[in-house]
């Protein structure tokens, strides 16, 4: 439900996500969307999606990356 309302209504920042995601995968520590490190998550790290949303996610040793919020 949530991704066809943003496919639908907001396709800019749907783009912006998808750039996003592929970027956390390559390299979650550098790229657009400011990534930065979370002082109050063990090894969290955020990116910017627009000026009110952000994308924590947390990197893994082994390669894999856990994304916690969109929002």
């Amino acid at each position: 439900m949530c991704r066809r309302y943003l496919l639908t209504q907001d396709p800019k920042t749907t783009k912006k996500i998808n750039k996003l995601l592929k970027e956390v995968f390559r390299t979650p520590f550098e790229g657009t969307g400011k990534p930065e490190l979370q002082a109050g998550l063990d090894g969290g790290w955020s990116r910017r999606i627009d000026s009110a949303n952000r994308m924590i996610y947390f990197p893994e040793s082994n390669g894999d990356v856990t994304i916690a919020q969109l929002r």
